[in-house]
Protein backbone atom coordinates (compact mmCIF):
# COMPACT_ATOMS: atom_id res chain seq x y z
CA UNK A 1 0.00 0.00 0.00
CA UNK A 2 1.42 3.45 -0.84
CA UNK A 3 3.04 5.49 1.93
CA UNK A 4 2.78 9.20 2.59
CA UNK A 5 6.48 10.06 2.41
CA UNK A 6 6.71 11.75 -0.98
CA UNK A 7 3.50 13.72 -0.44
CA UNK A 8 4.00 14.58 3.22
CA UNK A 9 5.16 18.16 2.70
CA UNK A 10 2.53 18.91 0.07
CA UNK A 11 -0.27 17.38 2.17
CA UNK A 12 0.57 19.52 5.17
CA UNK A 13 0.74 22.64 3.01
CA UNK A 14 -2.59 21.83 1.36
CA UNK A 15 -4.31 21.22 4.69
CA UNK A 16 -3.18 24.49 6.23
CA UNK A 17 -2.64 26.87 3.31
CA UNK A 18 -6.35 27.09 2.57
CA UNK A 19 -6.66 28.83 5.92
CA UNK A 20 -5.40 32.28 5.02
CA UNK A 21 -4.27 32.98 8.53
CA UNK A 22 -2.59 29.95 10.11
CA UNK A 23 -3.00 29.98 13.37
CA UNK A 24 -12.10 8.11 21.54
CA UNK A 25 -12.63 5.87 21.98
CA UNK A 26 -15.98 4.12 22.37
CA UNK A 27 -17.50 0.98 23.76
CA UNK A 28 -18.38 -2.42 22.39
CA UNK A 29 -22.10 -1.98 23.06
CA UNK A 30 -24.41 -1.13 20.18
CA UNK A 31 -25.67 2.47 20.12
CA UNK A 32 -29.40 2.94 20.53
CA UNK A 33 -31.89 5.69 19.66
CA UNK A 34 -29.61 7.20 17.03
CA UNK A 35 -30.84 9.88 14.64
CA UNK A 36 -29.08 9.55 11.30
CA UNK A 37 -28.61 12.64 9.08
CA UNK A 38 -31.31 13.24 6.45
CA UNK A 39 -28.61 13.15 3.76
CA UNK A 40 -28.20 9.39 4.17
CA UNK A 41 -30.26 6.81 2.30
CA UNK A 42 -32.83 4.62 4.03
CA UNK A 43 -31.72 1.19 5.20
CA UNK A 44 -32.21 -1.45 2.51
CA UNK A 45 -33.55 -4.61 4.22
CA UNK A 46 -32.55 -6.71 1.20
CA UNK A 47 -28.84 -6.21 1.80
CA UNK A 48 -26.77 -8.76 3.68
CA UNK A 49 -26.51 -8.46 7.45
CA UNK A 50 -23.82 -11.13 7.60
CA UNK A 51 -20.99 -8.86 6.44
CA UNK A 52 -20.17 -5.16 6.67
CA UNK A 53 -18.31 -5.20 3.35
CA UNK A 54 -19.92 -3.19 0.59
CA UNK A 55 -20.59 0.34 -0.61
CA UNK A 56 -21.58 2.83 2.08
CA UNK A 57 -23.07 6.30 2.05
CA UNK A 58 -21.25 8.29 4.73
CA UNK A 59 -21.70 11.57 6.61
CA UNK A 60 -18.59 12.69 8.54
CA UNK A 61 -18.20 15.78 10.72
CA UNK A 62 -14.91 16.98 12.21
CA UNK A 63 -14.95 19.76 14.80
CA UNK A 64 -11.57 21.31 15.50
CA UNK A 65 -10.21 23.73 18.07
CA UNK A 66 -6.64 24.99 17.74
CA UNK A 67 -4.92 27.13 20.37
CA UNK A 68 -1.39 28.52 20.10
CA UNK A 69 0.68 31.35 21.52
CA UNK A 70 2.79 33.63 19.34
CA UNK A 71 4.89 36.26 21.13
CA UNK A 72 2.65 35.87 24.14
CA UNK A 73 -0.55 36.47 22.13
CA UNK A 74 -3.21 33.78 22.15
CA UNK A 75 -4.18 32.54 18.69
CA UNK A 76 -7.39 30.49 18.39
CA UNK A 77 -8.96 28.72 15.44
CA UNK A 78 -12.30 26.90 15.33
CA UNK A 79 -13.15 24.74 12.34
CA UNK A 80 -15.91 22.43 11.21
CA UNK A 81 -15.58 20.08 8.25
CA UNK A 82 -18.61 18.23 6.85
CA UNK A 83 -18.17 15.42 4.32
CA UNK A 84 -20.95 13.70 2.38
CA UNK A 85 -19.54 10.75 0.53
CA UNK A 86 -19.78 7.24 -0.81
CA UNK A 87 -17.02 4.81 0.17
CA UNK A 88 -16.20 1.15 -0.32
CA UNK A 89 -15.68 -0.73 2.93
CA UNK A 90 -13.44 -3.77 2.59
CA UNK A 91 -9.99 -4.97 3.75
CA UNK A 92 -7.15 -2.82 2.43
CA UNK A 93 -3.94 -3.18 4.40
CA UNK A 94 -5.24 -5.45 7.16
CA UNK A 95 -7.56 -8.38 7.67
CA UNK A 96 -10.20 -6.01 9.05
CA UNK A 97 -12.50 -4.20 6.63
CA UNK A 98 -12.11 -0.43 6.97
CA UNK A 99 -13.87 2.63 5.59
CA UNK A 100 -11.78 5.03 3.49
CA UNK A 101 -12.29 8.78 3.80
CA UNK A 102 -11.96 11.01 0.80
CA UNK A 103 -9.31 13.68 1.36
CA UNK A 104 -5.65 13.96 0.35
CA UNK A 105 -4.56 13.78 3.98
CA UNK A 106 -6.70 10.72 4.69
CA UNK A 107 -5.62 8.88 1.55
CA UNK A 108 -1.95 8.98 2.54
CA UNK A 109 -2.48 8.36 6.22
CA UNK A 110 -5.43 6.11 6.97
CA UNK A 111 -3.96 2.99 5.39
CA UNK A 112 -0.88 3.37 7.61
CA UNK A 113 -2.88 3.51 10.86
CA UNK A 114 -3.05 0.45 13.08
CA UNK A 115 -6.46 -1.26 13.02
CA UNK A 116 -7.84 -3.26 15.93
CA UNK A 117 -10.99 -5.37 15.56
CA UNK A 118 -13.61 -4.88 18.27
CA UNK A 119 -16.69 -6.86 19.20
CA UNK A 120 -18.96 -4.69 17.05
CA UNK A 121 -16.55 -3.11 14.55
CA UNK A 122 -13.01 -1.80 14.59
CA UNK A 123 -10.75 0.86 16.08
CA UNK A 124 -8.05 2.89 14.31
CA UNK A 125 -5.28 4.37 16.42
CA UNK A 126 -4.02 7.87 15.70
CA UNK A 127 -1.15 7.37 18.13
CA UNK A 128 0.94 4.77 16.33
CA UNK A 129 1.43 6.12 12.81
CA UNK A 130 5.17 5.81 12.08
CA UNK A 131 4.90 8.28 9.18
CA UNK A 132 3.55 11.14 11.28
CA UNK A 133 6.24 11.46 13.93
CA UNK A 134 7.06 15.09 13.01
CA UNK A 135 3.63 16.18 14.33
CA UNK A 136 2.85 13.83 17.23
CA UNK A 137 -0.80 12.96 17.70
CA UNK A 138 -2.81 10.71 19.96
CA UNK A 139 -6.33 9.33 20.01
CA UNK A 140 -8.60 6.79 18.34
CA UNK A 141 -11.46 6.46 15.89
CA UNK A 142 -13.93 3.68 16.69
CA UNK A 143 -16.48 2.39 14.16
CA UNK A 144 -19.48 0.40 15.38
CA UNK A 145 -21.75 -1.54 13.02
CA UNK A 146 -25.48 -1.95 13.56
CA UNK A 147 -26.74 -5.13 11.87
CA UNK A 148 -23.98 -4.58 9.27
CA UNK A 149 -26.18 -2.10 7.38
CA UNK A 150 -25.61 1.01 9.49
CA UNK A 151 -22.56 2.35 11.26
CA UNK A 152 -21.60 5.07 13.69
CA UNK A 153 -18.13 6.39 14.40
CA UNK A 154 -16.71 8.44 17.24
CA UNK A 155 -13.18 9.73 17.37
CA UNK A 156 -10.88 12.01 19.31
CA UNK A 157 -7.50 13.23 18.11
CA UNK A 158 -5.01 15.61 19.67
CA UNK A 159 -1.93 17.19 18.11
CA UNK A 160 0.69 18.70 20.37
CA UNK A 161 2.97 21.49 19.11
CA UNK A 162 5.76 23.45 20.77
CA UNK A 163 3.49 26.47 21.20
CA UNK A 164 0.01 24.96 21.42
CA UNK A 165 -2.35 22.11 20.57
CA UNK A 166 -5.11 21.04 18.22
CA UNK A 167 -8.12 18.94 19.24
CA UNK A 168 -10.41 17.11 16.80
CA UNK A 169 -13.81 15.58 17.55
CA UNK A 170 -14.96 13.21 14.79
CA UNK A 171 -18.53 11.98 14.27
CA UNK A 172 -19.52 9.53 11.52
CA UNK A 173 -22.80 8.04 10.35
CA UNK A 174 -23.12 5.56 7.50
CA UNK A 175 -25.68 3.39 5.69
CA UNK A 176 -24.77 0.46 3.47
CA UNK A 177 -26.24 0.87 -0.01
CA UNK A 178 -24.77 -2.15 -1.82
CA UNK A 179 -23.19 -5.51 -1.00
CA UNK A 180 -20.87 -5.07 -3.98
CA UNK A 181 -17.33 -3.76 -3.43
CA UNK A 182 -16.79 -2.15 -6.85
CA UNK A 183 -18.51 0.92 -8.27
CA UNK A 184 -17.52 -0.19 -11.76
CA UNK A 185 -19.40 -3.51 -11.54
CA UNK A 186 -22.20 -2.84 -9.07
CA UNK A 187 -25.71 -3.16 -10.52
CA UNK A 188 -27.06 -0.84 -7.81
CA UNK A 189 -25.56 2.29 -9.39
CA UNK A 190 -24.78 4.04 -12.62
CA UNK A 191 -21.21 5.29 -12.23
CA UNK A 192 -18.97 7.29 -14.53
CA UNK A 193 -15.94 9.51 -14.12
CA UNK A 194 -13.82 11.46 -16.56
CA UNK A 195 -10.66 13.27 -15.45
CA UNK A 196 -8.56 15.22 -17.94
CA UNK A 197 -5.47 17.41 -17.81
CA UNK A 198 -3.37 18.89 -20.60
CA UNK A 199 -1.21 15.76 -20.57
CA UNK A 200 -3.33 12.95 -19.16
CA UNK A 201 -6.85 11.51 -18.96
CA UNK A 202 -8.61 8.81 -16.98
CA UNK A 203 -12.08 7.34 -17.54
CA UNK A 204 -14.10 5.46 -14.90
CA UNK A 205 -11.30 5.14 -12.37
CA UNK A 206 -11.67 2.25 -9.87
CA UNK A 207 -12.89 4.61 -7.16
CA UNK A 208 -12.90 3.66 -3.49
CA UNK A 209 -14.52 6.94 -2.44
CA UNK A 210 -16.35 9.96 -3.86
CA UNK A 211 -17.21 12.99 -1.72
CA UNK A 212 -18.40 16.56 -1.57
CA UNK A 213 -17.20 18.45 1.48
CA UNK A 214 -17.35 21.85 3.09
CA UNK A 215 -15.15 23.54 5.66
CA UNK A 216 -15.79 26.64 7.77
CA UNK A 217 -13.00 28.11 9.87
CA UNK A 218 -12.68 31.21 12.03
CA UNK A 219 -9.45 32.60 13.52
CA UNK A 220 -9.12 34.83 16.59
CA UNK A 221 -6.06 36.72 17.78
CA UNK A 222 -6.09 37.89 21.39
CA UNK A 223 -9.87 37.34 21.38
CA UNK A 224 -10.50 39.40 18.23
CA UNK A 225 -11.76 37.71 15.07
CA UNK A 226 -9.23 38.16 12.29
CA UNK A 227 -10.37 35.82 9.51
CA UNK A 228 -13.20 33.68 8.17
CA UNK A 229 -12.77 30.89 5.63
CA UNK A 230 -15.40 28.91 3.72
CA UNK A 231 -14.15 26.07 1.52
CA UNK A 232 -15.88 23.67 -0.87
CA UNK A 233 -14.25 20.41 -1.94
CA UNK A 234 -14.95 17.83 -4.65
CA UNK A 235 -13.06 14.56 -4.35
CA UNK A 236 -12.72 11.16 -5.96
CA UNK A 237 -9.95 8.63 -5.25
CA UNK A 238 -9.15 5.12 -6.36
CA UNK A 239 -6.28 2.68 -6.36
CA UNK A 240 -3.94 2.63 -9.35
CA UNK A 241 -1.36 -0.02 -10.10
CA UNK A 242 1.29 1.60 -7.92
CA UNK A 243 -0.30 4.56 -6.16
CA UNK A 244 -3.48 6.46 -5.45
CA UNK A 245 -5.47 7.87 -8.34
CA UNK A 246 -7.92 10.77 -8.33
CA UNK A 247 -8.54 14.44 -7.61
CA UNK A 248 -9.13 16.83 -4.73
CA UNK A 249 -10.42 20.24 -5.90
CA UNK A 250 -11.17 23.16 -3.58
CA UNK A 251 -12.68 26.62 -3.82
CA UNK A 252 -12.19 29.05 -0.92
CA UNK A 253 -13.80 32.36 -0.03
CA UNK A 254 -12.21 34.17 2.89
CA UNK A 255 -11.98 37.44 4.74
CA UNK A 256 -8.82 38.42 6.60
CA UNK A 257 -8.50 41.77 8.37
CA UNK A 258 -11.58 42.94 6.39
CA UNK A 259 -9.88 42.08 3.07
CA UNK A 260 -11.68 39.52 0.90
CA UNK A 261 -9.81 36.75 -0.88
CA UNK A 262 -10.39 33.82 -3.19
CA UNK A 263 -8.20 30.73 -3.17
CA UNK A 264 -8.68 27.97 -5.74
CA UNK A 265 -6.62 24.86 -6.14
CA UNK A 266 -6.39 21.13 -6.29
CA UNK A 267 -4.31 18.09 -6.98
CA UNK A 268 -4.57 15.25 -9.46
CA UNK A 269 -2.83 11.98 -8.63
CA UNK A 270 -2.32 9.87 -11.74
CA UNK A 271 -1.57 6.63 -9.89
CA UNK A 272 1.56 5.89 -11.92
CA UNK A 273 4.43 8.29 -11.27
CA UNK A 274 5.57 11.42 -9.46
CA UNK A 275 4.35 13.87 -12.10
CA UNK A 276 1.21 15.02 -10.30
CA UNK A 277 -0.85 18.05 -11.32
CA UNK A 278 -1.33 20.57 -8.52
CA UNK A 279 -2.22 24.25 -8.19
CA UNK A 280 -2.89 26.61 -5.28
CA UNK A 281 -3.81 30.15 -6.35
CA UNK A 282 -4.67 33.15 -4.16
CA UNK A 283 -6.31 36.40 -5.39
CA UNK A 284 -7.76 39.49 -3.78
CA UNK A 285 -11.40 39.77 -4.79
CA UNK A 286 -10.76 43.34 -5.91
CA UNK A 287 -7.94 42.18 -8.23
CA UNK A 288 -9.92 41.46 -11.39
CA UNK A 289 -6.79 40.70 -13.40
CA UNK A 290 -5.73 37.96 -10.99
CA UNK A 291 -9.25 36.54 -10.87
CA UNK A 292 -9.44 36.31 -14.66
CA UNK A 293 -6.08 34.58 -15.14
CA UNK A 294 -6.92 31.37 -13.29
CA UNK A 295 -10.53 30.17 -13.15
CA UNK A 296 -12.43 27.35 -11.48
CA UNK A 297 -15.98 26.41 -12.44
CA UNK A 298 -17.14 24.35 -9.46
CA UNK A 299 -20.53 22.80 -10.17
CA UNK A 300 -22.36 20.55 -7.66
CA UNK A 301 -25.24 18.95 -9.57
CA UNK A 302 -26.45 16.38 -7.04
CA UNK A 303 -25.57 15.67 -3.43
CA UNK A 304 -28.31 13.73 -1.65
CA UNK A 305 -29.51 10.23 -0.81
CA UNK A 306 -29.82 9.40 -4.53
CA UNK A 307 -26.14 9.99 -5.32
CA UNK A 308 -23.35 12.45 -6.05
CA UNK A 309 -22.81 14.32 -9.32
CA UNK A 310 -20.31 17.14 -9.86
CA UNK A 311 -18.18 18.76 -12.53
CA UNK A 312 -15.14 21.04 -12.29
CA UNK A 313 -13.33 23.08 -14.92
CA UNK A 314 -9.98 24.39 -13.68
CA UNK A 315 -7.94 26.52 -16.12
CA UNK A 316 -4.69 28.32 -15.35
CA UNK A 317 -2.93 31.20 -17.07
CA UNK A 318 -0.07 29.00 -18.27
CA UNK A 319 -2.46 26.83 -20.31
CA UNK A 320 -2.69 23.87 -17.95
CA UNK A 321 -6.08 22.58 -16.89
CA UNK A 322 -7.81 20.00 -14.74
CA UNK A 323 -11.37 19.07 -15.72
CA UNK A 324 -13.52 16.41 -14.11
CA UNK A 325 -17.01 14.98 -14.49
CA UNK A 326 -18.11 12.50 -11.84
CA UNK A 327 -21.53 10.87 -11.53
CA UNK A 328 -22.73 8.18 -9.15
CA UNK A 329 -26.49 7.65 -8.99
CA UNK A 330 -28.68 4.81 -7.79
CA UNK A 331 -30.13 2.63 -10.49
CA UNK A 332 -33.59 3.19 -9.06
CA UNK A 333 -33.44 6.92 -9.80
CA UNK A 334 -32.06 6.34 -13.28
CA UNK A 335 -34.86 3.90 -14.08
CA UNK A 336 -37.53 6.27 -12.77
CA UNK A 337 -36.20 9.05 -14.97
Amino acid sequence: MPTIYKFKKYILNLVFIILLVSCGGGSDSKPTHLIFPEYLAEVNPNLSQDSSEGIWMVHRTIDVTHIAYEDGIKQEMSLQSIENGISILKPYNSETSTLPFCTIQDMFEQFELEVFPTKEGYRQSYSTNPNNISVPSEGNLEITFINNNQLVGRGLRKYTYTNGSRHELITIYGVKISDNTSLNTSHDFVYSSNIETESDSEIDIPAICIALSSLDATHFSDGKKTSDNQVQYAQIFGLGDHNFLGIDIFNTEATSEEIEYQRIGGVYLNGRNDDEWKENILCLLEDTVCLSQDTLDFNIIKNDETGIVFSTLFNTQDGSFLNAEVSLMTNLIINEE
